[in-house]
């Protein structure tokens, strides 16, 4: 019965661990070897003494079982046989080997101690020698267990006892001080392991975690402030320890383009062999726009976690990689908004520029027309007086790059581009959008196959737009409302109308097709922050601004004489017909009022209110006093207005800024009140009328520009 219990238990380890043995990847192999004392015990006690003999154990680490280990179990011994002699060494004695399979089962204490009971199946082979000769053999089984304590993640020291049946032969017990010796892997509950610290405890931990797979995406320079939100690459985290870790905390850290390492993910918790994908992320500094050639650089991704069995002990673990990099002019077209990012409006170059070309619109400009369009008008004149043209640059076409989303091309800053004086569509739109963008003009990016140019934003509603210009289908207007001009910069050689005929045409052309997008940088620097950094020190030069304000006054004028000829000469004709007509000779004033011509405005506005008094010919004479900062012809135009029409928006709008202008808030804040109650959305335009004494100073300061420019012209239907 014995033997076939022995054999069950064989042929269940054999098959239990065999394959779990073979199927390990990267286990942890050690040895324990000790001598021992050995007691026989039993029924055949008597005939046998207290012998000596020594164990070797192969322990076969689990990586997915920690506290587990299979074992190759192996003894000899040298047992004197009970036959009257007096010396240790009788002249008779047994001779014993003995090798089987088995498994140790290992509980911990704490950091050093651990408890193990261990058992086996075991075939031997026993040899008398001496007076007697003879051997034998057959099988044994038994088990025991001990105490572990770790000296070095190498070494542990053993205290055992262990029980062996010997079948057919005899029984006994043991006793040894051993040694267990990790050779190779990590360690377990059974091995020596790798991470034990053998110290004070208190050192950090290593040898947990290790990075797979890790994927560095080639960094553009330009969407460095991109990376911090948006992943760089890709690694896989596994935790190669035998016990789980808590607070993991993976950083990517590159001392020449960052200030500090950066949190890539953080875990709660990971298993031995557990297995974790995340994304990298990088909060790179300005400096890597110094960046003129591709290079490859050192960085390092690193973990830092706490293994809450050790007492929660920290570890960290890290790995070197490499990180490529274009150079600061790269670009990739897959997606258009990227460009975004070379709109550096905040260049000092960039707004030393635009600030001395933007000052003759506040000399020169009319304050009725658009500021946004006479900034839009003298840039371009500017650019084109700096002796800025468009060249393609046949290994750099947008044509051909947006074909592929994929292929790298070379985009200009603004600085390089009036600096060199030369771009293809691309340099020449980002530039134009910079200028703009530092003079408070709203710009974005207009694509059509294969070409991509400008668009600016004028601060009026799509009714006021149409009411204005005569050729408004040469405006883009979104489904919010808002109006914007396309400006084709390649061709800014022949003026702003021109570019803006040209861009209007291709807009047009495509946006019928479907093929044309409009894209706002107020949207695209969400994603794509322009950058703020100087990418040279070359100072930019201003053309002779006697030449742009001639360039400036020259295609203003012509711009004036194209939206006022046809309908000036419409409605002159209209009214020698009805010369009584207050509604066409009003209507005739708007027309002058809105392209700066305030003297003959004003006198149709006063033929249309002579003899009588007519509430949009009252409102206009105020709009145009208001521009002469004539408050207090401007207040009186307005009252009569609104004695004769309570609730006209138009009029309470007009009270409510000369009351601003005026400094006199309470009034202002009365007529805005009422504008509000009445059209929000037009209350809403001029919110600043709100700000009241409160904001007064600040709110004229910084709404100036709105206060004296944006004019209401009231007119009414036929």
């Amino acid at each position: 019965m014995k033997k076939f219990l022995l054999i069950l238990v064989s042929l269940v380890l054999l098959g239990g661990f065999a394959p779990s043995i073979f199927a390990q990847s990267d286990p942890s192999i050690g040895l324990f070897a000790t001598p021992e004392v050995r007691f026989p015990i039993g029924d055949k006690a008597a005939n046998y003494k207290t012998g000596i003999g020594g164990r070797i154990v192969g322990l076969w680490g689990l990586p997915s079982l920690s506290w587990l280990s299979p074992t190759v179990d192996t003894s000899f011994a040298f047992i004197p046989l009970e036959l009257g002699e007096e010396s240790f060494f009788s002249s008779t004695n047994l001779s014993l080997v003995r090798g089987g399979l088995g498994a140790q089962a290992t509980f911990k204490a704490n950091e050093r101690f651990s408890f193990y009971s261990r058992a086996h199946a075991s075939g031997y082979y026993a040899a008398l020698g001496g007076d007697t000769s003879g051997s034998a053999g057959g099988f044994a089984y038994g088990g025991g267990g001990g105490m572990g304590f770790l000296l070095s993640p190498r070494i542990a020291l053993e205290l055992a006892a262990g029980y062996t049946s010997y079948l057919g032969l005899y029984d006994d017990v043991s006793l040894s001080i051993g040694t267990t010796i990790r050779f190779t892997g990590p360690g377990n509950g059974a091995i020596p392991r790798s991470d034990f610290s053998a110290g004070a405890g208190t050192g950090p931990l290593d040898g947990y975690i290790r990075f797979a797979s890790v994927e560095i995406d080639r960094v553009f320079p330009v969407l460095y402030k991109y990376y911090d939100d948006h992943p760089m690459g890709r690694a896989t985290v596994i935790n190669e320890g035998s016990r789980p870790v808590e607070d993991v905390e993976v950083r990517f850290s590159l001392k020449q383009f960052m200030d500090s390492p950066k949190v890539s993910a953080r875990i709660d918790e990971l298993d031995p062999g557990q297995e974790k994908e995340i994304d990298i992320y990088a909060l790179f500094t300005e400096q890597i726009l110094s960046v003129t050639e591709g290079a490859k650089v050192a960085a390092e991704i690193r973990a830092d976690y706490e293994v809450p069995s050790r007492g929660g002990r920290g570890g960290s673990d890290g790995e070197v990689v490499t990180l490529d990099t274009y150079n600061r002019n790269s670009l990739r077209w897959d997606d258009d908004r990227k460009i975004a990012a070379f709109v550096t409006a905040r260049d000092e170059e960039v707004q030393r520029f635009a600030r001395n070309n933007a000052s003759i619109v506040e000399d020169r400009g009319v304050k009725a027309i658009s500021r946004e369009l006479q900034l839009a008008m003298v840039f371009l004149e500017a650019m084109k007086a700096h002796r800025c043209t468009y060249v393609v640059d046949p290994s750099s076409a947008y044509f051909e790059m947006s074909q592929d989303g994929q292929a790298i091309d070379t985009v200009q800053f603004p600085r390089q581009t009036l600096q060199y004086r030369a771009g293809d569509c691309d340099d020449l739109s980002a530039t134009y959008a910079a200028l703009l963008e530092s003079s408070g003009v709203s710009t974005a990016f207009v694509t059509v196959p294969g070409h991509i140019y400008t668009a600016f934003r004028l601060e009026m509603s799509e009714g006021e737009a149409k009411r204005t210009f005569s050729r408004s289908d040469d405006l883009i207007v979104t489904e919010d409302g808002s109006v914007w001009v396309p400006v084709e910069t390649t061709i800014l050689r022949k003026g702003f109308l021109a570019a803006w005929a040209e861009g209007a045409s291709q807009w047009r052309r495509y946006e019928q097709e479907g093929k044309a997008q409009l894209l706002p940088n107020s949207e695209s620097w969400k994603t794509y922050e322009p950058v703020a950094f100087g990418v040279s020190d070359f100072e930019v030069g201003t053309p002779l601004r006697d030449r742009v304000e001639e360039e400036f006054t020259g295609e203003f004028d012509r711009f004036v004489n194209r939206e006022i000829s046809g309908r000036e000469q419409e409605l002159l004709g209209r009214l020698e017909q009805q010369p009584g007509d207050r509604r066409l000779r009003n209507r005739l004033g708007v027309l002058y009022a809105r392209y700066g011509k305030y003297d003959r405005a004003e006198a149709q506005f006063r033929s249309a209110v002579q003899g009588r008094d007519y509430v949009p010919g009252l409102i206009n004479l105020g709009n145009i006093s208001f521009l002469n900062k004539n408050y207090a012809g401007a207040r009186d135009a307005y009252s009569r207005a609104l004695e004769l029409d309570s609730d006209n928006e138009t009029a309470l709008l007009g009270m409510a800024r000369v009351s601003y202008a005026a400094e006199d808030y309470g009034a202002a804040e009365e007529a805005y009140s009422e504008l509000g109650a009445l059209d929000p959305e037009l209350a809403e335009r001029f919110a600043y009328l709100a700000a009241g004494s409160s904001g007064g100073g600040t709110g004229r300061a910084s709404e100036s520009a709105q206060i004296h420019s944006t004019i209401v012209w009231e007119e009414e239907e036929e």
